[in-house]
């Protein structure tokens, strides 16, 4: 089933999605900023964004000694695009989001696909896939058609799979853009690796203060 034959089942009348703005900015980079944002690694590509919250040793020492299960395993952060697909996963402790390889697609089994070989490769314990929230609270067609992919993805992986709410995380990724130097036009991809990042940083940061 195609994203456009799927998309015919959602009412049009609702709400959209407050669209990403592409904000061009002139490329500015000083010497202390240098080298920043480069994608290192061969194979896979890893981007390490801007995290919410810094972990801390104490954070780490915490955890440790607590002994919880809460975090326990790599976690998988899916930012949801019906042209492409921001992963991110987690340290094996769950406390560290890093971006992975933002994917092209424009089918919703292919996407499916290529998650669960995601999710196998890194042999994650839960997904958590962003939601699509507007800022007065309330949801639109996007995030429709998000839990509708969310249901579809839970038939296929014996792990949990979340929903996330990301609002502010795809102004956040731009930004960083932004500070990095570079421009947001013609580099979504970026973008969207970025805004994974936050998203699962934002979910592991949850977790972990929930479980102290």
């Amino acid at each position: 089933m195609s994203w456009s034959s799927w998309g015919r089942k959602v009412e049009r009348n609702m709400p959209r999605r407050i669209r990403r703005e592409d904000r061009p900015t002139s490329r500015r980079r000083d010497h202390n900023s240098r080298g920043k944002g480069k994608i290192s690694g061969h194979g896979r590509s890893h981007f390490q964004a801007p995290s919410p919250a810094m972990v801390s040793p104490e954070d780490v020492h915490s955890f440790m000694q607590s002994g919880s299960s809460a975090l326990e395993g790599r976690v998988l952060g899916v930012d949801f695009g019906e042209k492409r697909i921001g992963l991110a996963v987690s340290d094996s402790m769950g406390l560290i989001a890093q971006g992975l390889e933002t994917k092209e697609t424009n089918h919703m089994d292919k996407t499916i696909n290529m998650i669960v070989a995601e999710a196998d490769a890194y042999q994650v314990k839960k997904i958590v896939v962003g939601l699509p929230v507007n800022m007065d609270g309330t949801t639109g067609e996007m995030a429709q058609r998000v839990n509708g992919f969310v249901d579809q993805l839970r038939e296929r992986v014996t792990c949990t799979v979340h929903t996330w709410d990301e609002r502010l995380t795809s102004a956040a990724a731009e930004r960083a853009m932004v500070d990095m130097g570079y421009k947001a036009r013609g580099n979504k991809k970026k973008i969207d690796r970025i805004a994974a990042t936050l998203l699962l940083q934002s979910y592991l940061d949850h977790q972990r203060h929930v479980s102290d």
